[in-house]
């Protein structure tokens, strides 16, 4: 269980193991696409330096400080490579905390702060609506509560809500139909994960959404949960511990990890894909949880798919630019983070990426479509159920 101890002398401790070194500079997607010494960890951390040796400290946040914060995508690649081995995701996170206490917080968080808040959910739709992508399954939506079920489903609001994402909790319950596994999705009885709120700094209204969801699953006594979002994975893999100030007693996977077990028991079994196809590698399912080898193994067990890995693949994975809601904050930036995922992806000769993250796909979707691509973007759920033939 990670310490997520933001106080300020927490904070001094790691700001000042920083030993300027500039190793981070050239892996942050942020800086590469900026190329302003401000954006670059490095520059961050001793900004923040000078603000913590102020009394009293976070007294006068200049501007460019907290702009830089909120444009740090999250993706993980300047921890992997720190001599120093900062923890730098906590201090990240740590320094947002405290800008939100102070307010200065982007009016887009604040917008995104209060739908959760009233709707439980980031697109301040009914919650009631939240299985409303399983409308055409046979049975619906007794079929999405089983009795005895062998696992639960999480899905995340992103999936439940954006049209262009349904179809991946679709695809998954159409795999799990066809294979005749019970499984419950939470639909209405889940909440927005936090994910969106612990990135931003707001500690207090995330502990609030984890305690509900955390509530839900004891009170329907569910042992495994199954996650379609890595984002949502992460926040209950490594803060609903801290909120729960303890372990929660529950088996937490990825949905590739839960297929390629199937796959691995003879359970899944598919019809053959005969396209040059790729994957890429998510940062919160890579770099922030380790899940790399569960995508493809599931790839790799697909009758005459030409599996290639992409230029820089597995923990040096490019960010596609969705990440910490950067998309909400600084849209330009992002488009542009994603723009070296794209060249590579277009360089590899492929004729289909698959991701896992439903983020991921969108940005790749509309990317490729902008730069009149005929490359197949697609979910691995999405093309598990396309070629299933259990």
């Amino acid at each position: 269980m990670k310490n997520k101890d933001y106080s300020f002398s927490k904070l001094h401790a790691e700001a000042f193991t920083c030993i300027q070194c500039g190793y981070c500079r050239r892996v942050c997607p942020v800086y590469q696409k900026i190329g302003r010494e401000s954006a670059t960890p490095r520059n961050k951390v001793y900004q923040l330096q000078n603000l913590l040796s102020s009394y009293p400290p976070f007294a006068n946040i200049p501007p460019e400080f907290a702009e830089r914060f909120w444009q740090c995508t999250h993706c993980r690649r300047c921890v992997d490579v720190c001599p120093a081995h900062m923890d730098l995701m906590n201090l990240w996170q740590g320094v947002k905390h405290q800008l939100a206490k102070r307010g200065a917080v982007p009016k887009q968080i604040m917008a995104t702060k209060q739908r959760i808040k009233e709707h439980g959910n980031i697109f301040a739709n009914p919650n009631e609506v939240r299985s409303y992508w399983a409308l055409s399954l046979p049975g619906y939506p007794e079929v999405l509560r089983p009795q005895d079920p062998e696992i639960a489903v999480f899905v995340g609001c992103v999936a439940s809500f954006y049209p262009l994402l349904v179809t991946i909790p679709l695809a998954f319950a159409q795999i799990m139909l066809k294979l005749g596994i019970k499984a419950y999705f939470l639909g209405a009885d889940e909440y927005c994960c936090g994910h969106p709120l612990i990135t931003a700094g707001e500690v207090a209204v995330s502990r609030e959404v984890a305690r509900k969801n955390l509530a839900k699953i004891r009170e329907l006594g569910l042992e495994k949960l199954v996650f379609l979002c890595p984002s949502c994975l992460s926040s209950w893999h490594e803060d609903y511990p801290v909120y729960n100030q303890g372990e929660l007693g529950i088996t937490l996977v990825h949905y590739t990890e839960y297929l390629a077990d199937l796959v691995r028991e003879g359970r899944l079994q598919f019809a053959p894909y005969p396209h040059r196809t790729t994957y890429h590698d998510p940062c919160d399912l890579g770099r922030h949880l380790g899940i790399y080898d569960p995508p493809r193994r599931i790839l790799q067990s697909i009758p005459e798919l030409e599996f290639v890995e992409l230029a820089n693949n597995r923990a040096d994975s490019l960010c596609c630019g969705g990440g910490a809601s950067l998309h909400m904050i600084d849209q330009e930036l992002a488009l542009g983070i994603r723009h070296a995922r794209l060249e590579q992806i277009k360089a590899s000769g492929v004729e289909t990426v698959v991701t896992a993250c439903g983020e991921c796909r969108q940005v790749l979707t509309f990317g490729l479509q902008d730069v009149k691509s005929a490359i197949r973007v697609l979910d691995i759920a999405e093309l598990a159920a396309e070629l299933v033939v259990n």
